[in-house]
Parts: structure tokens; sequence; C-alpha cells
């Protein structure tokens, strides 16, 4: 309870002292995606690539939805990056100054503030690096059953 507490009182002090708004989260899929194409297998793992490409050049986030469907735990590592990385945005008080739409890298660049480049940067990094260890430690734990191909 007292972690909660903590949490909000983070929150409302970045939103306090800082005029950004929350943003997208566009580093998650992304090495949700990375640890489908390290430990995924069959046609998860060929598709990756061109996911990662679209959903991180693009900002198509609904690109990375039939990863997290097809194998549901998944949402623990999407969870532990956006946490990781939230957290690191709420300490340093960064954020962005508009919502970056359509929420591709190029969008984040564009509307981080004079000076954040650093933590905002560094936040995207973090929580796409928690979220490719938890995906991957999932994978192997817990690997995604492959269905036969019918004849």
């Amino acid at each position: 309870m007292e972690f909660c507490r903590l949490w909000v009182w983070l929150l409302h002090r970045n939103l306090d002292a800082q005029s950004t708004s929350f943003w997208k989260p566009i580093r998650d899929p992304v090495w949700l995606l990375i640890a489908f194409y390290i430990a995924g297998k069959g046609m998860l793992k060929d598709s990756s690539t061109g996911s990662m490409i679209i959903h991180f050049l693009g900002g198509i986030h609904e690109i990375y939805f039939p990863y997290v469907l097809a194998h549901p735990i998944m949402i623990l590592a999407m969870i532990a990056g956006g946490f990781s990385a939230d957290l690191l945005f709420v300490i340093t008080g960064a954020g962005l100054v508009a919502t970056p739409a359509p929420g591709s890298i190029f969008a984040y660049l564009a509307v981080i503030p004079k000076g954040q480049h650093f933590a905002v940067l560094t936040g995207v990094l973090l929580g796409a690096v928690v979220s490719a260890i938890v995906g991957t430690l999932i994978l192997r734990v817990r690997p995604v059953a492959e269905e036969k191909a019918e004849e």
C-alpha cells in the first residue's frame, strides 16, 4: 500500500512541476517484438522484424497486438517495460510538450522539449530493454505452442 502512495505522490509531483503530457508506449512493443525475434518460434519469429520496422518508424501500434494475443502472458513484459520507463520519467521530471502522434520515434523527437532529450530517450531505451528482457525470459520459460499445419 505504501508503494502505491509513493507512486501517486511521484506522479502528482511530476504533473505539478511540468506542463507536459504523458506519451504513447513506443518503447515496449518494439522490444516485445525483439523478444519474439530472439526467443520466439515459427511465424511469430519470422514476421517480427517487419513488424518492428512498421511500429518503430511508422508508429502503428496495432501491429504488435497479435503477438500479445498469441501469448497473453507477454502482457507482463509490456507492464514491466512501461512501469520502469514511467518511473524514470517521473523521477527525472521528463516529459513531452504534446502527444506524439502517430507515435513513431520521429514524432517523439519532434515533441521533446529543449534540454530533455537525454532523459526522454533514456526512458524510452530503459523501458524497451526491460520489456525485452522480461519478454525473452517468459518466452524461454513458457514458449508459444506452435500449431501444426494442416495438409
